[in-house]
């Protein structure tokens, strides 16, 4: 099995939690705060694979901070 790590890093509002869902489903924004701020405060992870390659994705949060 092959394998593929994404991350994603970037300015707040860039849409990296965006694309991740549009890749592979995952909704990584779980926390309330998150949901009511519209932000991700916390790394979320998600795999996508078919049994012979598989590819994580790693969302990292983009504060204005950063």
């Amino acid at each position: 099995m092959s394998h593929l790590i994404v991350g994603t890093c970037g300015h707040i509002d860039h849409g990296k939690t965006a694309l991740i869902k549009a890749l592979n489903g995952f909704e990584g924004d779980t926390l309330k705060e998150e949901k009511a701020r519209g932000i991700t405060i916390d790394l979320s992870f998600s795999s996508l694979g078919n049994g012979e390659k598989n590819i994580s994705f790693i969302d990292v949060p983009g504060h204005e901070k950063l």
